[in-house]
């Protein structure tokens, strides 16, 4: 019994070293088929230099992350996916690919869902101008 709270002890002890903890360290983001992945190791002339919340090797939480291009982004993550709050209520949620909106679904102030970008273009839903008046609807990237 004794040697099992030994060992029970040692993990719940150790087991930090094992997690997410990079508080304060700088970590490099390489694009994968599943996101963005934070490392230890990158080039910040190449790769985003990411200070924040880690977990599972993806940005969560609040963190910030530097691009080599000199844009910045401050801000709540999920999952290694981003989150854009705007003053008007808008919301746009998900990943980014070479700087562009990829798989980002955009909500309204009410947390409704209004439409979704790829590659950088409106792919789904209607875009309204600065004064609230349709814009356009768009199917599969197409203007209807």
């Amino acid at each position: 019994m004794r040697h099992i709270l030994i060992i029970i002890s040692l993990l719940l002890f150790t087991s930090p070293l094992f997690g997410d903890s990079h508080k304060g360290k700088i970590l490099y983001g390489w694009e994968t088929s599943s996101g963005i992945q934070l490392r230890e190791f990158g080039d910040k002339d190449i790769h985003p230099q990411y200070k924040g919340d880690v977990e599972n090797r993806k940005p969560n939480g609040l963190g910030i992350m530097n691009f080599p291009d000199g844009r910045k982004y401050v801000g709540e993550w999920k999952n290694g996916k981003r989150t854009f709050a705007f003053p008007s209520g808008f919301k746009y949620v998900g990943e980014y690919k070479v700087g562009k909106m990829w798989n980002v679904k955009k909500y309204n102030k009410d947390g409704k869902y209004v439409g979704e970008y790829k590659n950088g273009e409106v792919w789904n839903g209607i875009v309204y101008d600065k004064n609230g008046n349709i814009k356009g609807t768009w199917v599969n990237g197409v203007k209807q």
